[in-house]
């Protein structure tokens, strides 16, 4: 990948400023892969690029002035900073500052040039001081002055430590910033992320025109002269590829009513009762807003503001078909702590409580507490934010409203809605997710942060595991997911194999005490696999399963079909004729298939863009057949692909990938989020093994959608 600067066809928008002494270098991804080519004729090389964005560290900036430069130094108001070294010495400023400038690579600028990783910050340097050769001890102002002659400005100032030399410290107005740093993960502000990621949303017409310009720059293009002597032709033009688009399923609602989506990706469902109405009994609220929340909504007591909310909840509740009974109980939690949630959790778990229902001030943060108790005391709960009530309350937002209360029904074990593939319920197409012995399954995974280069060198170990989420239509109506986590070693270049037996015989077991019968067919969906790992799951993931299905019943023998899907590539499909301005117009339109010509010569690949994307240029997931015993044609696997993305039951619009990825995502999620709230606590668990046993449900939340 090669990033630059690039000014002639970029708007400002699309390369802002980034604070911090850093700036956006614009490029492109390469790669040369061999593709299955036109129809009839043998497979040939493709050079396949995409415009890529990424933040990197001002060239030959001196240190000083990019520490003067960092956000916490800068009046938002008027932009200038405020920086001094009185300022930058505080405690909490050296935190973020050291968090910014580790692992940089700077260079000296006195005597012969140096380069070196910042390992850490030390002591000012008039203060800091160390035994010279002669046996003499003096400070680094002092040494400066002495041996170079130099008159330290700012004295005052904390000095830098090299990485692989920690008792070796520098100047920090001597040192400037090494040429092409990428800005690392652990190096990036909130702030910044949101920018890039705001800036990387380029519509297609103008991403499809900087690539071609980016990529001619190149020189990847007919009559390269080194290409050439080579023995190598590239043609001008970008390939052009057939595709069709699958038609949208109806959406079933109760009484049997049919809704069709708008645009092949959504609908309204507001008029609609739910598929199947869940019981909201024996139900409580817990509050913590404040008279701020009260205020913004011009009510006198926050109190009020809870109840308005509630008697709107149950109204729509009711009008969607839930069986509601008043609200049992709203408490408001006076001190904002974990000991305080967990008596109130508990009191709540001795009146047999059903559901739970937390409404949060923003600036509260609770949401990982209340479902470390969740799993504690084994009753779903649901948090609401004070601008999520404010939007309802105060300027009418009933979509807000539907979402919550969609979300209640599922929690409860209710069922939104299902789809209808074909035009009637008998037709053959309608079976392939509505039959009652095919399961459905995604994996994802969570990983720990990485461990940064300083932490490998001094043999750290990760401080948390990995989370394998999974998701699967394990329920009484085949078309209702859940899903569940289980703890896994961190990082491993085999992150599923070792738990895959176990966890398909649970997810089995689970099935058949929904529905009382087997599955005949599993059809298994694999996230954020690389080309390079389709053997991986072909064999070591695939062997796992078999080894648990075997464990049950040696007659068992369900067909698998196991697919990867993958957003980690730089294939971008464009419309033949691009029109329009905005992104949905742009873009392909949602149900957008291809299968042929751009797809690997020796497995069955193919591209599903189920949902639109509302801004930048879509990134379509790509799809990969590694496994099937079932002999199923590739367009029932992509019509059945195509109608999981319709079912994630609380938005009323597509997802981009299979809704067994989306449940399993959010259950890796939360088991991450879960692992880091107890952490905290003073009886945090101390091994994977008791994580599993602590920390994964093992009650009634097993039976819903307790994520929804």
């Amino acid at each position: 990948m090669l990033l630059f600067y690039w000014d002639s066809c970029y708007r400002d928008h699309e390369v802002p400023e980034l604070m911090d002494g850093k700036y956006m270098g614009i490029g492109l991804s390469k790669s040369v892969k061999v593709l299955e080519g036109e129809k009839g004729q043998p497979c040939g090389a493709y050079v396949v690029t995409d415009v890529t964005k990424g933040a990197f560290h001002m060239d030959d900036q001196n240190l000083l002035e990019k520490i003067s430069q960092m956000s916490m130094f800068i009046d938002p108001r008027s932009g200038q900073s405020h920086f001094s070294v009185q300022a930058a010495t505080q405690p909490f400023n050296q935190k973020n500052i050291l968090q910014l400038i580790k692992g940089l690579y700077v260079r000296t600028t006195y005597g012969k040039k140096k380069t070196f990783p910042i390992g850490n910050l030390a002591q000012p340097a008039n203060q800091l001081k160390f035994q010279t050769t002669d046996g003499t001890q003096c400070t680094v102002e002092q040494y400066f002055k002495k041996h170079y002659n130099i008159q330290l400005k700012y004295p005052g100032m904390f000095t830098v430590s090299e990485r692989h030399n920690p008792h070796t410290y520098y100047p920090v107005e001597l040192l400037r910033v090494a040429p092409s740093q990428r800005v690392t993960l652990q190096q990036q502000t909130p702030d910044q992320v949101a920018t890039m990621i705001k800036a990387c949303a380029t519509l297609p017409q103008n991403r499809l025109h900087q690539t071609k310009l980016l990529k001619d720059a190149l020189a990847i293009k007919e009559g390269n002269p080194h290409l050439s002597a080579a023995g190598i032709s590239v043609v001008n033009g970008f390939t052009s590829v057939p595709g069709r688009v699958l038609p949208s399923p109806s959406i079933v609602y109760g009484g049997n009513q049919l809704v069709k989506p708008v645009d092949n990706c959504k609908w309204n469902g507001d008029r609609s009762r739910f598929l199947e109405p869940a019981r909201l009994h024996n139900w409580a609220v817990c509050a913590t807003l404040t008279q701020n929340d009260s205020r913004r909504l011009n009510v006198k007591y926050y109190v009020d503001l809870t109840r308005e909310y509630v008697a709107r909840i149950e109204g729509r509740c009711r009008q969607r078909g839930v069986d509601v009974e008043p609200c049992a109980e709203i408490f408001n939690l006076q001190r904002q702590n974990f000991e305080s949630l967990k008596e109130w959790y508990a009191s709540q778990k001795a009146k047999n409580r059903r559901y739970l229902m937390f409404l949060t001030s923003d600036g509260i943060k609770q949401h990982d507490l209340i479902k470390l108790l969740e799993i504690e005391y084994q009753i779903v709960s649901q948090e609401i934010k004070g601008s999520k009530v404010d939007a309802v309350l105060s300027r009418n937002q009933n979509q807000t409203l539907d979402n919550v209360v969609a979300k209640i029904n599922e929690k409860l074990g209710g069922v939104n809605y299902n789809i209808m593939l074909g035009t009637r319920p008998t037709d053959d197409v309608n079976k392939w997710i509505s039959d009652k012995d095919r399961m459905f399954v995604g994996f994802e995974i969570s990983n720990p942060p990485a461990l940064s280069k300083v932490e490998i060198e001094r043999g750290a170990t990760y401080r948390m595991p990995s989370v394998l989420g999974w998701g699967a239509n394990c329920a009484k109506n085949p078309q209702q997911y859940l899903g569940d986590y289980v703890y896994i070693e961190p990082r491993q270049s085999d992150m599923m194999g070792a738990k895959l037996s176990e966890l398909i015989v649970q997810i089995l077991k689970r099935f058949r005490s929904a529905t009382d019968v087997a599955p005949r067919h599993i059809v298994l969906y694999f996230s954020g696999i690389s080309e390079g790992q389709w053997s991986l799951v072909a064999d070591t993931y695939m062997r796992a399963i078999h080894t648990g299905i075997k464990s049950l019943s040696a007659s068992y023998k369900p067909s698998l079909t196991a697919l990867t899907v993958s957003k980690d590539h730089n294939e971008r499909i464009y419309k033949a004729n691009i029109t329009g301005s905005r992104a949905t117009e742009q873009n392909i339109p949602p149900g957008t298939v291809v299968d042929t010509k751009i797809v690997s010569p020796v497995i069955n690949e193919f591209y599903l863009n189920a949902h639109s994307a509302f801004q930048g240029t879509a990134k379509t997931p790509k799809y990969a057949l590694v496994y099937d015993d079932s002999n199923i044609p590739m367009n029932v696997v992509e019509g059945m692909t195509h109608g999981l993305c319709y079912l994630h039951e609380i938005v009323t619009a597509t997802v981009s990938v299979p809704v067994p990825l989306i449940v399993a995502d959010r259950c890796a999620k939360r088991g991450h989020n879960v692992y880091i709230a107890n952490s905290n606590q003073r009886d945090a668990v101390g091994s994977i093994k008791e994580a599993n046993e602590r920390l994964v449900n093992q009650g009634e939340l097993q039976k819903v959608r307790y994520n929804a």
